[in-house]
Formats: structure tokens, C-alpha cells, sequence
């Protein structure tokens, strides 16, 4: 499958996720932070694209984001791409935040907040 069109895809679900989080207002994308294409897709497959938010913080100068991850798995439940979103929420008066409850859930709660901590270094240098 072309590339552009699993973005296109993780894109949507991830726009969805972020907003079903956001029951009044809006997602807007900030940043499109990273794109990995793990194992090639062939056309014709059948993919299985799961998304869900991962870390919800503040940000001085931008408010309240959200950072979404889509990853995409094949027919046989193998994993072949992995998308990383950066959303801000649009609400003033949103208050939500996300507490992992496994070790999967730890490990990319920490891996967001890692991207997170070096989102606030580019957005204050620039």
C-alpha cells in the first residue's frame, strides 16, 4: 500500500480519537512528530489500524495538547507502521489527563512524555 495513504488513514482515526476526547470542541494538529513504516503492506492487504491517546499536558504558549498513536497491524496481527499526532485541544476548560494501567500503557506514556519534553524545547527556542 502507498505510503501517503496509510498517513491519510492514521491521520483520521487519530483526528477522531482526539476529538472523541474532546466532547466540546475540536482537536487541531499541531505537529505530525513521527512516521515509522516498520514492514511493507502489500496492496490488497487488510490492515488494522488502532489508535488511543497517550499523554494529555500542558504546554506554555499552546495550552492543552494531546499526543495520539496510531499504530497499524496486518491481517496476520503483525505491526507495520507506527504514527505519532500532537493535537491541541481547543477547549479552554478541558481537564482530562491519562493514567496508564499497564506496562505497555507505561512505556508509551513515558515515550510521550519524552516527545513532549522536547516539543516545550523547540516551541520556547523558536
Amino acid at each position: 500500500m502507498f505510503g501517503g495513504y496509510l498517513m491519510k488513514e492514521a491521520f483520521d482515526i487519530s483526528f477522531v480519537t482526539a476529538c472523541l476526547q474532546n466532547p466540546n470542541g475540536l482537536a487541531e494538529l499541531t505537529r505530525v512528530d513521527q512516521v515509522l513504516f516498520l514492514k511493507p503492506v502489500p496492496v490488497g492487504s487488510i490492515m488494522d489500524l488502532r489508535s488511543k491517546v497517550t499523554l494529555i499536558e500542558e504546554i506554555e504558549g499552546l495550552g492543552k495538547v494531546m499526543r495520539v498513536v496510531t499504530k497499524g497491524y496486518n491481517e496476520h496481527g503483525v505491526q507495520t507502521n507506527n504514527f505519532n499526532f500532537l493535537f491541541r485541544v481547543k477547549d479552554a476548560n478541558y481537564e482530562r489527563y491519562i493514567y496508564p494501567e499497564t506496562f505497555n500503557e507505561i512505556l508509551e506514556y513515558h515515550e510521550a512524555k519524552r516527545r513532549l519534553h522536547f516539543e516545550r524545547i523547540y516551541h520556547n527556542e523558536v
